[in-house]
């Protein structure tokens, strides 16, 4: 099958990335259906640096740099929040369409060149999540921006170029992408970059392998120019903080179901049987590099909330790029072609719902009525144009656990399990926890805080009251917190919700404060949560 022709299919990736933004864009706002703490991370961290502030150096996430700025930069030019994260998602976009175009225009013969295209773009510019029945939202984008990029790398590491090799060009396209992953999502950087590597050694590519890291570096004293040296430092630093944490050290299941429970073990065994073909018929490299991408997809997948196996998405069109001369034979007498033209189908097929979940998303967005929308935060002007379903915002819903001593069901309470519940100031909080209705919660609570006369530590996941307040964000505490007192040190009193967004969180957090040098001297409570001012050695 023939190569795609170079200046058709970049006119195709373009009217792909139209099609993509251009519903959601003319909508004139950002109506989300579901996970409306998520988008109060994003505009608490995208508001914090266009005002200036710097993630890693001046609050904690793991998230990349590159995760927010575009959206910030928007924001600082003086566009709403909304419009903002569009414009960052079509520059998303331009930026990553070059790199997908000679990906997919060197590594795949025409049709599949197209398909992988278009599903990368759509990836990275979707307003969708890719579970099943997928809402509308703007969470978690750093993962689809990861994603996108990902498949084209993939292709350029496993796949030998159709045509005459130019390493100095792939290790330039493929340093940047491993620059952009980096400064998005770590993630992505620690599991490609050594399969870059071994990549080009076995090809005896070692100048790709040069070119590639200088140009990694490039991209590192350019970010060092705006950002100082300890910004590195620091981002490392805030990485280990969250690796470390028992909060959530990862989003769903653990690692071994990835590769082994029933909705991944069908990919896992298309994608190792067809690595042991192609190195049975004679393509031992991409073989091999196909086998190691196993456990490299899977920890991607593993670390993303949902969980959704994108990666069948390039495993499809690396098995049909692949695919060997017709007779060749394995030692088992099987036609090796046919075999792995049946396995890049099987996985075609896993891939398709991936696809249309994650690429209808605009279309989506687009035909919702707006009627039974309100702005996620309708007092701050910059926020006005992030819609969220009245009914979902408002609809407060808790949950709690009453399988312990005094509570309803404490006969079956397990005697051998630790039940020494968390404390605050002596007292202890109950195990409850909010499970709708995030945006109306926080909105209570901010005007509960709002009278305070000092700043306001929140002993909760979330820390995006400062919005609602016009007030400035507590200094060095994280936007998403993963359990730690970050930021106590500035704050005059602490807010202990009863029932917490994540009441692991705070737990954690609480844990973390009863050892913290301060006294705690309650001010105000009622059933929501208690208010406390604190009181530090040098205060008396």
């Amino acid at each position: 099958m023939s190569r795609a022709n170079p200046g058709r299919l970049a006119l195709f990736l373009c009217a792909v990335l139209i099609f993509a933004l251009g519903p959601a864009i003319l909508k004139g706002g950002v109506f989300l259906t579901a996970y409306e703490g998520d988008a109060l991370h994003v505009s608490d961290i995208v508001m914090r640096m266009a005002a200036g502030q710097l993630p890693h150096l001046d609050f904690e996430t793991p998230l990349g740099l590159l995760s927010f700025a575009p959206i910030a930069v928007f924001v600082g030019q003086g566009q709403s929040l909304g419009l903002s994260y569009l414009y960052a998602q079509a520059l998303a976009g331009l930026v990553a369409l070059p790199l997908i175009y000679w990906c997919v225009g060197t590594r795949l013969p025409w049709v599949a060149a197209y398909l992988l295209g278009a599903a990368a773009l759509l990836v990275i510019t979707s307003l969708s999540y890719g579970v099943s029945n997928p809402p509308v939202t703007i969470a978690m984008h750093y993962n689809r921006w990861g994603w996108g990029l990902l498949f084209a790398a993939a292709l350029l590491i496993c796949l030998p170029a159709q045509d005459r090799p130019r390493p100095r060009v792939d290790g330039w396209v493929l340093g940047l992408i491993l620059s952009l992953l980096a400064l998005v999502k770590a993630t992505y950087f620690v599991v490609l970059a050594p399969l870059a590597v071994i990549a080009f050694l076995m090809r005896g590519q070692r100048d790709a392998i040069v070119v590639m890291l200088l140009t990694g570096l490039v991209v590192m004293g350019v970010t060092t120019v705006f950002t100082g040296p300890t910004f590195w430092v620091a981002y490392v630093r805030d990485l280990l903080s969250v690796s470390s944490s028992d909060v959530r050290q990862y989003p769903g299941l653990a690692f071994a179901p990835i590769l082994v429970s029933p909705p991944y073990f069908v990919a896992t065994l298309i994608a190792i049987i067809g690595a042991l073909l192609l190195r049975s018929s004679g393509q031992r490299t991409t073989g091999l590099l196909l086998l190691l991408f196993v456990p490299a997809f899977a920890y991607v997948t593993f670390q993303n909330f949902g969980n959704d196996a994108l990666w069948v998405i390039p495993l499809a069109a690396i098995l049909l790029a692949a695919r060997p001369k017709a007779g060749q034979m394995t030692r088992f007498g099987w036609d090796t072609r046919g075999a792995v033209s049946t396995l890049a189908a099987m996985a075609a097929a896993l891939a398709i719902p991936h696809v249309q979940s994650l690429g209808a998303g605009a279309l989506r967005h687009y035909t919702l009525d707006p009627s039974g929308f309100e702005p996620l935060l309708a007092d701050t002007p910059d926020l006005a144009d992030i819609h969220t379903v009245t009914l979902r915002a408002n609809s407060v819903r808790a949950a709690r656990d009453t399988v312990v001593p005094g509570d309803l069901y404490p006969m079956l309470a397990d005697p051998e399990e630790d039940t020494d519940p968390v404390t605050v100031a002596g007292e202890p909080i109950p195990d409850c926890r909010l499970e709708a209705g995030v945006v109306g919660a926080l909105k209570v609570q901010a005007a509960e805080i709002a009278d305070l006369d000092g700043p306001v530590f929140i002993a909760d996941v979330l820390s995006a009251h400062w919005l609602l307040n016009d007030t400035d964000p507590l200094p060095g505490a994280s936007p998403w917190n993963y359990g730690n007192i970050a930021g106590l040190d500035t704050a005059a009193y602490v807010y202990v919700p009863t029932c917490a967004v994540s009441a692991k969180a705070r737990d954690a957090i609480l844990r973390a404060l009863a050892e913290a040098p301060v006294t705690l001297e309650e001010v105000g409570r009622n059933p929501r949560a208690i208010t406390y001012r604190i009181t530090r050695g040098s205060d008396g």
